[in-house]
């Protein structure tokens, strides 16, 4: 007795743009950005440690994986930490983008105390 043969279907499910509950949301990210720099930099304020390069690294690391944690899995995220000591002086920052306007976005957020100023900007991208 033949074997009977199944019938095997494929749809292409190759997805160019991410569906609308999987987009980058700068207001999420916001949010995320926010309390990381009110759980990291809030204790520091009596005294800004000299070194300041280990503690940007930990805030960027801290939001990288909170932001991987929304389960956006086609997004790759770039997160930049500006972290100085506040002595009076001004601070500028700019950027400039080419991307895709429907599925990639940006977020930014500031943190000033007494003792130092931190500057966090995200991008997210989506990975085709």
């Amino acid at each position: 007795m033949p074997k009977e043969a199944t019938a095997v279907t494929s749809v292409n499910e190759y997805q160019i743009k991410p569906k609308h509950k999987e987009k980058f949301k700068p207001s999420e990210a916001r949010e995320i950005i926010k309390n990381i720099l009110k759980e990291k930099l809030t204790p520091k304020q009596q005294s800004p440690p000299n070194d300041l390069n280990p503690l940007s690294k930990e805030i960027a690391d801290s939001i990288k994986y909170k932001l991987k944690e929304t389960g956006k899995d086609r997004y790759k995220y770039i997160v930049q930490v500006v972290l100085g000591n506040q002595k009076g002086q001004g601070v500028q920052a700019g950027c400039r983008n080419f991307w895709d306007g429907d599925s990639d976005g940006v977020a930014f957020e500031q943190y000033v105390d007494d003792n130092l100023f931190c500057l966090v900007t995200v991008w997210g991208v989506y990975v085709y």
